[in-house]
């Protein structure tokens, strides 16, 4: 997709909670990240943050990434 529009905001809708799926995501250029279980209006914040041009990565997936590398994590949520 990154190759096609290089500026589409990326969000990885997945069933996999697992910390390498993530940051694979991640260093690929998503945009933000979700397990399939996030609540719907966490979806929708998502969706709109992205269409501000944010990120967003739900918390458990920041929760997860933290414990591996802290310093990537506040980068990450200051963008």
């Amino acid at each position: 997709v990154r190759e096609l529009r290089p500026r589409l905001p990326v969000l990885i809708l997945s069933v996999h909670a697992a910390d390498e799926f993530a940051r694979r995501a991640i260093a690929a250029g998503a945009s933000g990240y979700l397990t399939k279980d996030a609540a719907d209006v966490e979806l929708v914040s998502a969706v709109s943050k992205l269409a501000r041009g944010g990120k967003y990565f739900g918390a458990d997936v920041l929760e997860r990434l933290a414990r591996l590398n802290p310093c990537h994590i506040r980068k990450m949520n200051s963008e």
